[in-house]
């Protein structure tokens, strides 16, 4: 990321072993989002986000050399929270009826919607934002069809890879039309999803 304050001395985030540690680290960047999401990146300062977690500078700094640490600290922490959330749907999918995997999808979307958002808007200003958002977009498409591999076994490559680009659109846009509190809009594109996975996988009883 370009959006940067602070020189920190040349070496990567420091790790933390110990679970107060840890706890540290989690809140300066619960801080840092919550910063971020509200007033965007480039305005918030290392400052701001050790007064805000209640931490000194220093402690700040011995973890994240400067606010570009802190960014991609943040980026990781999203697809490791992603990641789960799609392991997760892939070990019930197989008891789930296409309908119910669709619904499922969408609300594990919403449920991810304030992340994918804080996201977006530190990508947005990187010179490299291009690059995270395609390796993103890849990621969820791999994700998804490990979701639909394990509901419908015998599905091809080919037919994977079309309805996986099919659900990662229709989710995308369910997240962007509840951000906007359009509730009958999602309600459609449920609906639509709900019968479009009908029609294309294999039912369950």
């Amino acid at each position: 990321m370009s959006s940067s304050d602070g020189d920190g001395p040349g070496r990567g985030v420091l790790v933390p072993r110990r679970e107060n540690g840890r706890q540290r680290v989690q809140a300066l960047l619960d801080a840092a989002a919550a910063l971020i999401a509200e007033r965007g990146l480039d305005s918030v300062t290392m400052a701001e986000i050790a007064r805000k977690a209640g931490a000194n500078i220093g402690s700040l700094y011995r973890f994240f050399p400067n606010k570009a640490h802190v960014v991609q600290a943040l980026i990781q922490a999203y697809g490791e929270r992603s990641d789960e959330a799609y392991a997760r749907m892939a070990e019930q999918a197989p008891q789930l009826s296409p309908e119910t995997l669709g619904d499922a999808l969408i609300d594990m979307m919403l449920g991810l919607r304030r992340d994918v958002a804080l996201m977006r808007s530190m990508v947005d200003v990187g010179p490299e934002g291009d690059a995270v958002r395609a390796d993103f977009r890849a990621r969820k498409r791999r994700r998804i069809e490990s979701v639909l591999r394990a509901h419908s076994p015998a599905l091809t490559a080919a037919e994977l890879d079309a309805i996986g680009h099919v659900l990662l659109n229709n989710m995308k846009f369910a997240a962007d039309i509840a951000t906007k509190g359009e509730t009958a809009t999602l309600a459609e594109l449920r609906l639509m999803t709900r019968l479009y996975l009908r029609d294309r996988l294999p039912g369950r009883a």
